[in-house]
């Protein structure tokens, strides 16, 4: 019995032994990027995975092979109501891209058995959902068949996911992104503004890889971030980030390693997961790693619950999601709020958009209605992108930097579909028209809580005149003989607020506006998310801003009506009508709005009549003139041109009685057969001879006081730029001037102040300006000709020109900061649309809410690309210390090998800074320059980097300072050679200074012929500006350049190393390439000598080519030089080892030119404007 007990003990003791001697085996290993890991089951195979990066969550492993071949997400909308589902378009189509709620997310980290799966979104990937055969709402989760403790193994991590346009418009979005992912297809270019892309923060185990993540896999372990199925089968798969500018379309890594885009609920692509390795627990029990014998292990030490992700919860107790530090806080009586709801509420403030002072601009105040505390992020993200669509329609978009813009957070108790409390009343009525309601629950002026509560409110405290309201809007004024005055003590409102809008958090489609100044009404109702919201948002905005009527009501306008309606009419006679100017202009005519109508519309393509059309040229001059009278600066409005071939249809108001809609349509289809210009330019053929063409606009003055000027030029031009000419050589080109009267009846149209527009003369101010020129019939015409123009005003500047119907057009963001770079409260950066290249000429409001302004960044550059962001800068009023003012004095450039740019700083500015330095910018690139040179009382930072093809391209420098542990920046001082060269030919333009014009004018036309070599900006040549006159001042003539160059011009016995070619290298300056042979380099140097100057190279300098020759580079040249004769010699040890070889940069040029292989290249161009560019630097030298 003892001996029995005794075995049992050493038996336990052995079992117990045996424990460290197993956890002594498993162990840490340093997981490395390309380290393997085999962990996890799926169908029956065991899963390998590889290290692909490590980044601040760990290492990230991928599966080394597709896992299986799924839906992204199931096109359904049987559960929209989801309180996770952040939309509902398009889903039933195509699926959803949106991550957080995708089948896939759910899929990839459920441990549930078949069927069990929970779906976040509520719609299973089930039969008919997804494409083919690929349901899997019956399938086991991905993580069914892993153990506890490999799950353990995976990092549960929050990282960035980015969103698409359905849930950033909604709010769902993180942090300060606004923009969308840009759309490349190259895996090196698929993360380009990543960072500033629209995202929200997701938390899960499993996921797949989003493109920054494949970008990585690219850096880190090339080609391996293209993925193979089991079968050893290059195979797509799909990535989480959605294509951020579409409802539904998923990204995807192709076969060949493209990213693509692809709809998701299509079965056929790849499942590679994704996962973040926990380090800390994770232990290997076998392998070193490597793909043949991968890391076996998990976590069994790491303590986690059983892991799940499920849908968030509805928040219990919703509040503020916005900052309330900007904030008005108007005292609601029982008028506007009889229940006491909203009494005494707190209104956060928040600017999205404030260009200028808000005494300058237009300022429109939006609120909110039936958006609850917690969703006025969403309201905000609605503020802006409702805002940022209709400032895409002309006439806004003319003035769209001319809005001061704010949202108002007006916090509803209940949502407004819910049918609960909400702060404004806003019902719809049986037409479907919402209002602010007076009696809904007993509030008998809620309807004018806008201009008599929020208005002096804000303009108060908010706006910048600051006016104190004087009146209690809870009590009744009266004026001195005790009669009621209701309204007039609120008229100053509209003054100060061009526009009140109420947006209402729903998709159903409704808007009304409301505009009876005089009682107090000036506001429109939208809603946020109907089918069609932004453009609901630019119709009611037509109403209420551009005092525009409805085109598609059908009835009489008659008497008072047909006055004040900018756009209607009830007069049948097209002489008499209100817009006969316009009649034959683009798709003006004059016809009935509906059978039997006397209302007339001068077009049924408008977007007061049909939101899916643009405003017509009636309400695009009227909208112009209203907006003219609310700022100052309004320019000439010029209507897009059209050209037209003329027959003489539709050229007098007799063409125009027949009303109906039938003549209407025959009248644009003759139109558009007829066009010449915008889409229809590639009409003109060489079947025009003798034909008539017509150049056609519209142009209002704006201004009562000065009459205007402007001349059209017109030309017919061949496809490589140069006029077409007739059988005698004289050009197919012709000019008028047109006269622009004043506009004396301004006083009479809607002036700031009035209550509304009562009668005005329509053709005050306004001229129809039309060209007609024949073509000769021995015009000599050509495939592609087409027909070019300008029109200008009395300067010379261009107004329009053939380009202007198609001019691209681009958006840009103003956010605002303090001068840390935090974000101000209360700001969310607008966005509106610019024309391509615009420089904003904008003048930053001096305070914002209080804060003093110090700079704008980006408003010196010229806007040409999506995505620009201009940053204003103010002073927070914690700072203590003024920061000193620093500033560039002047800027000038130096022509050397290539062109050199010099910034001078008085000296004087910089004596009490510790350290400084300049920042230069230009064509992307970035450089820092410590090194200066001193002249005078100046100190002088150069750029050299401007290359020939660059001159168009600014170059922008900021002057930067320490003082202590203060550093300071001076504003932006940017300049580019094409203004300076411009800017010195208009200021030296007489004969006195002949060299120095042909000089510069030599110097821009080298410029052109670099852009054509190298394909940099050709539809921009820097020199296309010159006037007639100034072309004939750049040197004229071809001269035969001389060739001097010899490879033995000196010669010595016996050299060891030889001279093999000379040439210079164009794509970026004037740099001379020499060859030379040699056994080796070893003590030699090469001297190139010229003039008085000698540069010295050492074997550090040379190329070595490989084959016993070395190449040895030069680029020290300034522009005169290029005659110049140069001495080139090999020494060794000091002692010349070569012949010595003669050459000059006109030798080059004199190869090109004897040469028939390059004669009438783009090299032959170059070099013979290089050596007029050199040659006219030497004279103007001496």
């Amino acid at each position: 019995m003892v001996k029995k007990l005794t075995a049992v003990l050493l038996t336990m003791c052995m079992a117990v032994s045996l424990l460290p001697m197993f956890a002594q085996a498993a162990s840490k290993p340093d997981i490395k990027v390309g380290d393997y890991v085999k962990m996890g089951t799926y169908n029956n195979a065991s899963i390998l995975w590889r290290c692909v990066s490590i980044d601040d969550n760990g290492p990230l492993m991928l599966a080394d092979r597709i896992v299986d071949t799924l839906a992204y997400d199931a096109k359904t909308n049987d559960n929209s109501n989801s309180k996770s589902h952040s939309r509902s378009y398009k889903r039933a189509d195509y699926g959803s891209n949106y991550w957080r709620d995708s089948n896939m997310r759910s899929w990839l980290n459920s441990t549930a058995a078949a069927g069990k799966v929970d779906w976040l979104c509520g719609n299973p990937p089930k039969d008919g959902y997804v494409s083919g055969t690929g349901a899997y709402n019956n399938k086991a989760g991905f993580l069914n068949k892993f153990s506890k403790s490999e799950i353990a193994a995976m990092k549960t991590v929050t990282q960035r996911s980015l969103v698409s346009h359905p849930e950033y418009n909604k709010g769902i979005v993180e942090g300060d992104a606004n923009s969308d992912l840009l759309y490349y297809t190259d895996i090196s270019e698929v993360v380009a503004n990543y960072d500033d892309s629209y995202f929200e923060t997701t938390t899960e185990k499993v996921f797949l890889l989003d493109v920054k993540q494949a970008n990585a896999v690219w850096k880190n372990l090339k080609g391996y971030y293209v993925a193979y199925n089991n079968d050893g089968m290059a195979w797509p798969y799909w990535l989480r980030t959605p294509v951020t500018d579409c409802n539904h379309d998923m990204r995807y890594v192709s076969s060949s390693g493209e990213v693509g885009r692809y709809a998701p609920w299509y079965s056929d692509l790849g499942v590679r997961p994704a996962f973040y390795l926990d380090t800390e627990y994770f232990v290997a029990t076998s392998g070193s790693g490597t793909q043949g014998n991968p890391y076996i292990g998990s976590a069994p030490n790491k303590q986690e619950a059983d892991y799940t992700i499920s849908e968030p919860a509805e928040e219990a107790n919703p509040d503020w999601n916005v900052s309330t530090e900007q904030s008005i806080q108007p005292t609601l009586g029982p008028w506007y709020s009889a229940d006491g709801k909203y009494s005494n509420p707190t209104i956060p403030v928040y600017t999205i958009q404030k260009t200028r002072s808000d005494t300058e601009n237009m300022v429109v105040v939006i609120c909110g209605e039936g958006y609850t505390k917690s969703q006025q992020g969403k309201f905000i993200n609605d503020v802006k992108r409702l805002w940022q669509e209709a400032m895409k329609y002309e006439p806004y978009r003319s003035y769209a930097d001319r809005f001061n813009v704010y949202a108002l957070c007006t916090a509803s108790e209940s949502t407004f579909d819910n049918g609960g409390s909400t702060f404004f009343d806003v019902i719809v009525d049986s037409y479907n028209s919402p209002v602010i309601s007076n009696n809904l629950h007993g509030s008998q002026w809620k309807n004018h809580i806008l201009e008599r509560c929020i208005g002096p409110e804000f303009i108060e405290k908010i706006h910048d005149a600051h006016i104190k309201k004087t009146t209690d809007p809870n009590t009744i004024p009266t004026k001195p003989n005790g009669e009621s005055n209701e309204y007039e003590p609120y008229y100053y409102v509209h003054d100060y607020i061009a526009q009140f809008a109420v947006v209402v958090n729903t998709k159903s489609d409704f808007g009304g506006a409301y505009n009876n100044r005089e009682y107090g009404f000036h506001y429109f109702i939208t809603p946020s998310d109907s089918y069609r919201a932004p453009k609901t948002f630019a119709h009611e905005l037509g109403h209420s801003l551009l005092g525009l009527g409805d085109e598609y009501s059908n009835g009489y306008l008659l008497g008072d009506k047909e006055l004040k309606s900018l756009n209607l009419s009830s007069v049948e006679d097209p002489a008499k009508i209100k817009w006969s100017q316009l009649l034959g202009f683009r798709n003006t005519y004059t016809c009935r709005n509906a059978y039997g109508s006397k209302m007339l519309v001068s077009s049924y393509e408008c977007i007061m009549r049909d939101t899916n059309y643009q405003f017509c040229e009636v309400c695009r001059l009227q909208g112009y003139k209203r907006m003219s009278q609310l700022v100052k600066d309004a320019e000439l409005y010029v209507a897009t041109p059209e050209v037209k071939e003329y027959t003489g249809a539709y050229s007098s108001p007799s063409d125009f009685t027949d009303l109906e809609t039938s003549s209407y349509y025959t009248y644009t289809s003759n139109r558009s057969g007829r066009l010449l210009s915008g889409n229809g330019k590639s009409r003109f053929n060489t079947d025009m001879n003798g034909k008539k063409i017509e150049l056609r606009t519209v142009v209002q003055n704006v201004s009562d006081k000065q009459a205007r000027q402007i001349r059209f030029k017109m030309w017919i031009r061949h496809s490589d730029g140069s006029v077409a000419t007739d059988s005698s050589g004289n050009p197919l080109q012709t000019t008028q001037t047109f006269d622009i009267p004043v506009w004396n009846d301004k006083a009479n149209f809607w002036p700031l102040g009035a209550l509304d527009h009562i009668k005005s003369d329509f053709n005050s101010g306004l001229k129809s300006c039309s060209l007609i020129y024949q073509i000769p019939s021995d015009a000599q015409l050509l495939n592609g000709d087409t027909v070019a123009f300008q029109v200008l005003d009395e300067n010379g500047n261009i107004l329009a020109d053939d380009n202007t119907e198609t001019q691209r057009y681009t958006t840009v963001s103003i956010q605002y900061k303090f001068e840390d770079g935090t974000e101000i409260p209360n700001t969310a950066g607008g966005t509106f649309t610019v024309p391509y290249g615009t420089k904003l000429g904008l003048t930053p409001a001096k305070s914002l809410y209080g804060y003093e302004f110090v700079k704008a960044d980006g408003l010196n550059e010229p806007i040409v690309s999506d995505g620009t962001v201009v940053t204003y800068y103010y002073k927070n009023k914690a700072a203590s210390e003024e920061k000193p003012a620093l500033a560039i004095d002047k800027a000038s450039i130096s022509l050397e090998s290539s062109i050199t740019m010099n910034f001078k700083v008085p000296k004087s500015s910089l004596s009490s800074y510790d350290d400084f330095y300049m920042t230069f910018k230009c064509n992307g690139k970035e450089e820092k320059a410590t090194q200066y040179k001193q002249n005078g009382d100046y100190y002088v930072f150069s750029y050299k980097g401007i290359n020939p093809q660059l001159m168009n391209d600014e170059v922008t420098a900021v002057l930067h300072a320490k003082k202590g542990n203060e550093e300071y920046t001076s504003p932006e001082k940017a300049l580019s050679v094409k203004e300076y060269a411009y800017t010195l030919l208009d200021r030296y333009s007489s004969d006195e200074y002949s060299k120095l014009r042909t000089l510069l004018v030599d110097l821009l036309n080298y410029g052109a012929m670099a852009q054509k070599y190298v394909g940099y900006k050709t539809d921009n040549l820097v020199n296309s500006e010159l006037t007639a006159v100034q072309k004939s001042w750049g040197s004229n003539g071809a001269e035969k350049f001389k060739n001097i160059s010899d490879l033995n011009y000196k010669t010595i016995s016996s050299p060891t190393a030889q001279w093999n070619t000379c040439g210079l290298v164009l794509n970026n300056s004037i740099m001379l390439r020499a060859k030379f042979s040699a056994k080796d380099v070893e003590n030699k140097t090469v001297e190139i000598a010229f003039r008085n100057t000698k540069f010295t190279y050492d074997k550090n300098d040379f190329v070595n080519n490989g084959d016993g020759t070395y190449y040895v580079y030069c680029n020290e040249l300034f522009a005169h030089e290029l005659s110049d004769k140069l001495l080139l010699t090999v020494y060794e040890n000091g002692v010349p080892c070569s012949n010595t070889m003669l050459f000059s940069v006109e030798s080059y040029a004199s190869v090109i030119q004897q040469s028939s292989a390059y004669k009438g290249t783009a090299l032959d161009d170059l070099t013979q404007a290089m050596m007029r560019y050199g040659k006219s630097a030497a004279a103007y030298r001496t």
